[in-house]
């Protein structure tokens, strides 16, 4: 019997499994049409002892860093779990233009063309797999990776 893949949704609250006690929480801020199977991810500065004590209630404010893509099976696999959803975290939150190349987006729309010395305004985007996302949401909250 096929399992049930879960949708992801724009404002989706996904816990995110670090170890045994540490879970981090990220939303989700935008489905690309233009990056086939990519999801717009933006991480939290908070972590919990467990996925039952994520409270999203406490989350919110600034991201960790400026958010990028990441693959959506991520989520659909089960790996990390949809918690809720919750469209005012989703409202209040900075979704950033990002540097493909020489192209500025915001979303799955082309902004402009950038000249070089424009490149270093503008994070690039960077489609980070699970385990890169991971280590380093480790490294943020100060555990030690090998």
């Amino acid at each position: 019997m096929a399992s049930k893949r879960t949708r992801v949704k724009l404002g989706d609250v996904v816990a995110i499994p670090l170890e045994e006690s540490m879970v981090a929480v990220g939303i989700v801020l935008h489905i690309s049409t233009v990056f086939r199977g990519s999801i717009m991810i933006g991480f939290y500065n908070e972590s919990f002892a467990s996925i039952d004590e994520i409270d999203i209630g406490a989350v919110g404010g600034d991201f960790i860093e400026t958010p990028n893509y990441t693959g959506k099976q991520v989520i659909t696999s089960g790996r990390w779990k949809v918690v809720g959803n919750n469209q005012a975290l989703l409202s209040a939150a900075n979704i950033p233009q990002l540097r493909v190349a020489n192209t500025l987006y915001f979303k799955n729309e082309i902004i402009r063309q950038l000249h070089t010395s424009e490149f270093q305004e503008y994070v690039e985007v960077a489609g980070q797999g699970a385990f890169f996302i991971e280590d380093k949401l480790l490294k943020h909250f100060g555990k030690v990776t090998a």
